[in-house]
């Protein structure tokens, strides 16, 4: 087997349940971090809508570690 590549910010899925509309969605975090990994900078948080059988980016927004949302 090849080398596989990942990314340093350790891509996370959470799956969205719930949703009143119907529609599967999935939210992607991803960790921006610094000069070292034990420095996190801020959460990218990207949720993706299933439209004609493909996941296209619908919302992203960047918060804190505790989930404040960044301007």
């Amino acid at each position: 087997m090849g080398y596989i590549p990942m990314p340093a910010s350790r891509l996370r899925m959470l799956t969205v349940t719930g949703n009143n509309d119907g529609a599967c969605e999935v939210t992607a975090i991803q960790r921006v971090i610094g000069v070292s990994h034990s420095d996190t900078i801020a959460l990218l948080k990207t949720t993706y809508q299933l439209m004609n059988g493909k996941y296209k980016p619908i919302n992203q927004i960047i918060t804190t570690e505790s989930g404040e949302m960044l301007k």
